[in-house]
């Protein structure tokens, strides 16, 4: 994302099953699933860098933030 001019990935919530999918752009491939085990749907998902740390954020429909460190160069992510 710092200094990228064109998206690699992008990322998609899913009311169908409570899930954020993590895909690969302009093929739009899974990278990776996340479920939301609490039941709630994702509303809102967002790619952001804060002091050169990746971090994907996911905000549910009762107003709970989950956020995640993602790794954007080798697609993995860690719980924050």
């Amino acid at each position: 994302m710092e200094g990228s001019t064109q998206a690699k990935l992008c990322a998609v919530g899913l009311w169908s099953d409570n899930s954020v999918k993590i895909l690969s752009v302009p093929d739009f491939q899974e990278v990776t699933r996340i479920s939301i085990e609490s039941g709630v749907i994702p509303r809102s998902v967002m790619f952001c860098d804060f002091d050169n740390i990746s971090y994907l954020f996911i905000a549910l429909g009762d107003g709970h933030l989950i956020s995640y460190i993602y790794d954007l160069v080798h697609s993995k992510k860690g719980f924050l």
